[in-house]
Order: structure tokens, then C-alpha cells, then sequence
């Protein structure tokens, strides 16, 4: 039998040290522990009252880091489960915690997802694969994912997917069209868009760039040209043509374009 003889709180407040004859450590509990059991000083305790008291003390300790881990962002139940696993709880008292929380609807992976596509697509650029390759890395269950992601309709893939285009298009603003269109099409892909929303997106790049190439391709001719002055006649002439076909430009333009600076 082991009897209380002194019980010190922590700097903490919220936790409080048992001990027992000769101030030797018991162990250390919560407040609501310390009521919930009685543990003042002159309580007696079995070893086996003594090992349900830190088991409940130890759910008490995971679910208060669970609701801390919470007060920051919603989270999905794969992410609570391996915090408190990576704190050292065990599966046990793990699986408890979070029967706790989804019993006080403070833990739902539907409500998670739908939040999730929501903040994503309203403040980035994302496709829906993307979005739906990340849900299921959290561990969501599949008809969540596609409940959540039917939040996401073709309208604002589109709308999310000219913003990125556009910004795209300038980055690339150097490159020949069919350079940079392969280009766009690769971050199109990284960001998770469909087979058919991109298809309808590069439509956008097609209208009107044959102007823009050609103008593009005179800006570079002309500095090529110069940059290549050294040279006799022909040789010059070949070595920008190669310059500017390695950049993509098709070789019927650059030729139009290198008779003309001739």
C-alpha cells in the first residue's frame, strides 16, 4: 500500500507531484487527476489504483496536446493520431483520444477535407489531382475526398487555371511558342490539372501568339545578329540560326527573319 504524505504543486499550476514517506516521487498528475481520484495527502493507493490513475492521467495529458495541436488549424484525424504518436502516447490511448474528439465533433475528416479544398483553391492555384493526392497522403477517406472536391467545379478550375497561365506566360515571355507552351503544359501537370481542363487552358495561349513569336523572334534575331558579327556572312548566318532554333523558334520563321537582316 502506498500512502500520499505530500502532494507539491508545479511550476505549471495545472500539474501536481505525489509523494510518498521520506518525500520519495509517486508520480505526477493533473488537477482534474488529483480530484477525480481524491489524491490528497493521507490517501492510500494499491499498485493497482496507482497504474488506472496514470493511465487516466495519461489520456488526460494526450488529449490536452491533442486540443493544443487543434487550437492552431483544424486537423485530420491521421495528423492527431501521429502527434500524439510521435509524443510518445501508445495506440491505446491514442484511439481514445481521438474517439474523444469525434465524439465532441471537434475531430471530422469531411469537415477537414471540404476546409481544405476551400482555402486551397481560394488562395492558390491547385488542381484538383493535386488537391486530391495530398488528401489522401492525410489519409482521407476516398468518398470524403470527393465529397469535398466536388467543391471544385470545372468553372473555377478554369479561373484558378488562367491565373496561373497568365503568370506562366510572362515567366516564359522569352521563349518560342512551342517551347513555352511545353513548358506551361509541365507545370500544368505539377499542379495537378486534368487531361481536358488543360487542353481548354493552352487554347489561351494559342490565340494570337503567332504575332507575339514573331516579334519575339525579331528581338533575339536582331541581338544574335549582332553578337555574331565576327563572323563571315554565311557562317554568321548559320551559327544564329542554330542559336535561335536550339530556343525553338521554327525554321521557316527564322528564315523570313534572317533574310530580312540580311
Amino acid at each position: 500500500m502506498i500512502k500520499i504524505t505530500k502532494v507539491k504543486r508545479q511550476a505549471k499550476k495545472t500539474r501536481y507531484n505525489l509523494y510518498e514517506k521520506n518525500e520519495i516521487f509517486i508520480c505526477a498528475v493533473a488537477e482534474t487527476t488529483l480530484i477525480k481520484f481524491n489524491l490528497f495527502v493521507g490517501t492510500e493507493l494499491t499498485s493497482e489504483k496507482l497504474a488506472e490513475i496514470i493511465t487516466s492521467d495519461t489520456q488526460v495529458r494526450a488529449y490536452q496536446s491533442a486540443l493544443n495541436y487543434l487550437s492552431y488549424a483544424i486537423k485530420s484525424e491521421y495528423e492527431i493520431k501521429k502527434k500524439l504518436l510521435d509524443l510518445g502516447f501508445t495506440t491505446n490511448i491514442t484511439d481514445s483520444v481521438i474517439n474523444k474528439l469525434k465524439d465532441k465533433n471537434l475531430l471530422n475528416d469531411l469537415v477537414y477535407a471540404k476546409e481544405y479544398v476551400r482555402t486551397k483553391t481560394l488562395m492558390g492555384t491547385d488542381g484538383p489531382i493535386k488537391l486530391r493526392n495530398a488528401l489522401m497522403k492525410k489519409q482521407i477517406a476516398t468518398v470524403d475526398i470527393e465529397d469535398a472536391l466536388a467543391k471544385y467545379p470545372v468553372a473555377k478550375q478554369l479561373d484558378n487555371g488562367k491565373a496561373l497561365v497568365e503568370k506562366l506566360n510572362y515567366r516564359y515571355r522569352k521563349e518560342a511558342v512551342l517551347k513555352k507552351r511545353q513548358k506551361i503544359y509541365q507545370q500544368l501537370i505539377m499542379k495537378g490539372y486534368p487531361a481536358n481542363i488543360i487542353d481548354k487552358l493552352l487554347v489561351m495561349i494559342d490565340q494570337d501568339e503567332s504575332n507575339a513569336e514573331l516579334n519575339n523572334l525579331l528581338t533575339q534575331a536582331n541581338k544574335l545578329w549582332t553578337r555574331n558579327q565576327k563572323y563571315a556572312d554565311n557562317e554568321r548566318r548559320l551559327k544564329t540560326k542554330l542559336m535561335l532554333a536550339n530556343r525553338g523558334f521554327k525554321f521557316d520563321m527564322i528564315e523570313e527573319v534572317l533574310d530580312k537582316l540580311n
